[in-house]
């Protein structure tokens, strides 16, 4: 957890992230999924239903590099499958921060297991092209803002949360409760499954693990932004490489 201040005091727009990459070792984005929500939409949605009107940007990425057997395993992505599409390049990073700079401002991007894993693959992303990330844009991890709002856990996080991908809503019960248990698993997964009753269906693809985070913090509605605010991090403090 970050000591000092928060980088943000309110946030107005929070953006749901998730990338998939080729693996463990100097990773490459393969796929990035952003769901963006304005703060007066953050509602609680306790019973599992989502908004309609959702703003999202999807896009594949050529890695120019072998893709990981586990990492296809996990994601469905191959490179025979990503040999038609752009590098992840500077009119890649710049068209992100076009699209994100049309929102109001500040804003904040939630990722699950993101300070270990999503940003700093997405800082060294952008720095290799040149493009710079604005100030007005921070950071916040689900897992330790999942963590606080179920009176948390302590230990480490398994490295594979940052590639388990892809959790797709299934049919769910309406009105989980949350179950108290020594110690939990805050996979986004078993988290959806203590609040609805209910695993998701795995899928494939990023914009469905943004989808379930989604769905997850607005069970919060109010509770999850505040916290996320109070967890919030510039990218200037993203180590520049993912954790062991």
């Amino acid at each position: 957890m970050m000591s000092g201040a928060s980088a943000v005091n309110h946030a107005e727009t929070f953006v749901f992230l998730d990338i998939e990459t080729t693996g463990f070792r100097d990773p490459k984005i393969t796929e990035l999924a952003m769901l963006v929500m304005p703060r007066e939409d953050f509602m609680p949605q306790r019973n599992g239903t989502s908004r309609r009107a959702l703003n999202k940007w999807t896009s594949l990425f050529n890695p120019d590099k072998p893709i990981e057997a586990k990492a296809s395993e996990i994601t469905g992505l191959t490179n025979d499958m990503l040999g038609k599409y752009n590098k992840f390049d500077k009119n890649a990073a710049t068209s992100i921060m076009s699209y994100l700079s049309h929102y109001p401002k500040p804003i904040c991007l939630i990722a699950h297991n993101g300070r270990r894993f999503d940003f700093p693959i997405i800082r060294k992303s952008f720095e290799n092209v040149g493009v710079d990330i604005p100030d007005y844009i921070v950071c916040s991890d689900s897992l330790a803002i999942l963590k606080e709002l179920e009176n948390g856990c302590t230990g480490p996080i398994d490295r594979d949360q940052g590639l388990e991908s892809s959790l797709l809503l299934g049919p769910c019960a309406a009105g989980g409760t949350i179950a108290k248990q020594q110690r939990k698993s805050f996979k986004l997964s078993e988290v959806h499954k203590r609040l609805f009753n209910c695993e998701p269906v795995v899928a494939h693809f990023a914009e469905e693990d943004v989808e379930i985070l989604h769905k997850v913090a607005t069970f919060y509605g109010d509770e999850f932004i505040k916290i996320a605010e109070k967890l919030a991090f510039t990218f200037s403090q993203v180590r520049g490489n993912i954790s062991n």
